[in-house]
């Protein structure tokens, strides 16, 4: 859910899958240059603030963010340590939370949403009782099973992030009755966010090598509504949907066990957007066709 409405032109929801339609990407030129690929070399140069520092687990983190994505560079203390011990991160961005984690201890309890990096795979996550999913399409008009239990803040019932793609419907040929469908965002993206590199995938979310993670985060995902005035989302109990200005991003980290407080992250509000186009993978082979038919016809 994109409010209010009349600001969604300035900032991207990479979620959004008409906004990236086409042979051309428009993105916002003014983007901290971060690439996600493990390495984590350019965050020496970018833009980005050191929101956390430790002797053990976690030692440090970086955030930065641009109209897209948070971005966070995370520093732990063993190569490879979120292959034997979960890596989890939280943000707050609203009053309440979800309650304790289960399996990921470096979750504040407070926070509204999370990522959890295990192994190979890392998951986004949020607490019930503000899941549009749950409370606007299950408790409500019932597309879903939820028990009322688990909308209650505190709760300690965490849902998988997820997107509905079609409220139940009726074939019109057929008379069948369709239920409800949703894309699942889980497991989220690994990968390389660079468009020079062949391997390139712009669904990337994270990318980790050596004791380094970079993450990539929608503002959707975080539960921000709109991210150019620090609008988060707020579903009210009866399924209205409402904004509260976060005044910033209460981040949490964990190793395992143990849980590591930031001092979390803001930015200035904006009312304008600089953009820049791009040429996507393929732009140049359609003019070499087009080129191609385009020549006369020789007689």
């Amino acid at each position: 859910s994109e409010l209010p409405p009349d600001r969604r032109q300035l900032w991207h929801n990479p979620l959004t899958n008409e906004s990236v339609f086409g042979l051309i990407a428009i993105e916002d030129a003014g983007a901290p240059g971060i690439v996600v690929d493990g390495d984590g070399a350019e965050w020496d140069r970018a833009p980005a603030q050191v929101i956390h520092e430790a002797t053990s687990g976690v030692r440090e983190v970086r955030a930065a963010k641009d109209a897209s994505y948070l971005y966070l560079r995370l520093g732990v203390d063993e190569p490879q340590a979120w292959t034997t011990a979960p890596l989890a991160i939280g943000f707050d961005l609203l009053p309440g939370g979800g309650g304790p984690f289960p399996d990921a201890a470096g979750i504040d309890p407070a926070a509204d949403t999370a990522v959890v990096i295990v192994g190979d795979e890392a998951r986004a996550y949020v607490r019930a009782s503000n899941d549009p999913n749950a409370v606007v399409y299950g408790k409500r008009p019932g597309f879903l099973s939820v028990d009322p239990v688990s909308l209650e803040p505190g709760s300690g019932v965490w849902n998988e992030q997820r997107l509905i793609t079609n409220k139940p419907y009726t074939v019109p040929t057929t008379g069948e009755r369709r239920p409800a469908e949703w894309f699942d965002l889980n497991p989220l993206r690994r990968g390389n966010s660079d468009p020079s590199r062949p391997d390139f995938d712009r669904r990337t979310i994270w990318a980790a090598s050596g004791t380094t993670v970079e993450l990539r985060i929608p503002h959707m995902v975080l539960g921000l509504s709109d991210p150019s005035s620090r609008q988060a989302l707020l579903v009210r109990r009866g399924g209205a949907l409402d904004t509260v200005t976060a005044d910033r991003v209460g981040i949490s980290v964990g190793l395992g066990a143990e849980r590591q407080g930031t001092r979390g992250y803001s930015w200035d509000t904006w009312n304008r957007v600089e953009w820049e186009e791009r040429a996507k993978v393929g732009y140049d082979e359609l003019v070499e066709v087009v080129r191609a038919v385009s020549q006369p016809t020789p007689r």
